[in-house]
C-alpha cells in the first residue's frame, strides 16, 4: 500500500482508501532526524444526516454485506436497549444514531460518557466489518477516547469511518455529535480504534 525512499526526507503516497471524487491532504510529519512527507488521498461520499426509518446505503456494498451487518447490529444488546439505529451506511463508513432520553443521561442532565463510548465504538466497528470479507465478524482491539463536549441535545450521531484496512488489522476514527433542538450539530466525542475480523 505505501511505497517509500531509503533517504532521509521520504514521499509516501498512499492509495484512495475509499470511493468517490478525491480530496487531496497534504501533511508532514517530523520524527526525530526523519522528515516524513505524507500525502494521503480521503474521499468521503457524505449524504446528509436524514432521520427516518429507512437508512441511507451507499452503492457499491452489495445485500450480502448489507444483510450481515443488519444482522450482526440485530444481535447487539446494549444497541437495542440505547434505541440507537443505522442513519447511513457504505463501505468504510457508518453513521447511527441514539436518542438522547433519561435513560442515557448523566447527574447533569446531559448524554453519559458511556453512550458516546458505546455509539462511537458500533459506529466504528461496523465501519470495519464493512469493508472485510462476507462471512467475517468483528471485534474492537482498542479504543481510545477524547470527550471534547457535553453530550447535550436531542440525539447522538456518531460517524465511524476506516483510516487503514490491513490484512489483519483496521485502523478506525469516529466523531460523535450530540444534535440540538434547533438541528445544528456539536462534537462531542472523538474515538480512534483498531479492529479485528473473528
Amino acid at each position: 500500500m505505501l511505497a517509500s525512499k531509503a533517504t532521509p526526507t521520504r514521499t509516501i503516497q498512499s492509495r484512495r482508501v475509499l470511493f468517490g471524487t478525491p480530496d487531496p491532504i497534504d501533511f508532514i510529519l517530523i520524527i526525530g532526524s526523519w522528515q516524513l512527507e505524507v500525502q494521503r488521498t480521503y474521499s468521503w461520499n457524505a449524504s446528509p444526516i436524514n432521520p427516518s426509518e429507512e437508512y441511507s446505503v451507499f452503492p457499491e456494498m452489495n445485500s450480502n454485506k448489507i444483510q450481515e451487518i443488519e444482522d450482526s447490529f440485530a444481535r447487539q444488546g446494549l444497541m437495542k436497549t440505547l434505541d440507537c439505529k443505522f442513519d447511513h451506511l457504505e463501505k468504510g463508513r457508518v453513521i447511527l444514531e441514539l436518542p438522547i432520553t433519561d435513560k442515557v443521561s448523566q447527574q447533569h442532565g446531559v448524554a453519559h460518557a458511556g453512550a458516546s463510548f458505546a455509539i462511537g465504538d458500533s459506529a466504528s466497528g461496523y465501519a470495519a466489518l464493512s469493508v472485510m470479507d462476507e462471512g467475517a465478524e468483528v471485534m474492537t482491539v482498542e479504543m481510545k477516547i477524547n470527550l471534547i463536549a457535553p453530550a447535550a441535545g436531542r440525539r447522538l450521531i456518531a460517524t465511524g469511518e476506516v483510516v487503514k484496512a490491513g490484512r489483519r488489522l483496521i485502523i478506525t476514527r469516529c466523531t460523535v455529535q450530540a444534535e440540538a433542538d434547533d438541528g445544528s450539530l456539536r462534537d462531542v466525542a472523538l474515538l480512534q480504534g483498531t479492529m479485528i475480523p473473528v
